[in-house]
């Protein structure tokens, strides 16, 4: 998620999830579908190549971007969990 977003997507889960949900206007069921929504709306999908280190990230328009690390010694893993 862009940093840019990030309030914005909290505000947004704030005024369509919680304050519906804790006033008894919306299920619980479709409390979460709309907290995915939310979420996957400001989400953009990015990946690391585990071979080379270089950054796979989809933009919002669509189109592939690719970051080649300076140096072969760079990790290949700072996007693991």
């Amino acid at each position: 998620m862009p940093d840019q977003c990030r309030f914005g997507v909290f505000d947004a889960i704030d005024e369509a999830v919680i304050d519906p949900l804790a006033n008894g206007e919306l299920s619980k069921d479709d409390a979460y579908m709309r907290a995915r929504n939310i979420i996957q709306a400001a989400t953009r999908t990015m990946w690391q190549c585990r071979s080379c280190g270089s950054l796979f990230i989809d933009t919002q328009d669509g189109s592939l971007q690719c970051f080649t690390p300076e140096s072969a010694n760079n990790r290949k893993d700072i996007l693991a969990s």
